[in-house]
């Protein structure tokens, strides 16, 4: 049997998400809930929850953290309000991320053939007490 004999199906996609980055400005560091914040641009990492914004990512294919616009947006907004911002130093920015993705589905063997009769499949399941007094 050839490769393409046992080829089956393919596809992909394209799919657009969001990540929140932030930067002092003002000092080597600074703190923001559990995150260090320096002067280069760092992404965000945001825990899961069942309340607030769902961060959760709108790719079927997960790269790393991406948002929905809406949940980048919120979530930029409540990071920037949890700095402080009186004079925090802090900045923060969107990062629009694309991502692509392809699949290949092929066959990659078989399992040996079986051809039970009737009555050896039927031997094979154990009646329970309980399934009798039911039917």
């Amino acid at each position: 049997m050839s490769a393409t004999d046992r080829y089956e199906s393919s596809g992909g996609g394209t799919s657009i998400g969001y990540r929140v980055e932030a930067r002092c400005t003002y000092s080597d560091a600074a703190k923001l809930g559990d995150q260090i914040i320096t002067t280069k641009w760092t992404s965000l990492h945001f825990q899961q929850s069942l309340v607030g914004v769902p961060n959760n990512t709108f790719c079927p294919v997960k790269h790393g953290e991406e948002l929905t616009y809406a949940a980048a947006q919120a979530l930029m907004a409540w990071a920037e309000a949890a700095s402080g911002r009186v004079f925090s130093g802090l900045q923060f920015r969107l990062v629009k991320l694309k991502t692509e993705w392809s699949h290949k589905t092929w066959t990659e063997g078989y399992g040996a053939e079986r051809d039970f009769a009737e009555e050896e499949r039927g031997a094979t399941f154990i009646v329970r007490p309980h399934d009798l007094e039911e039917g």
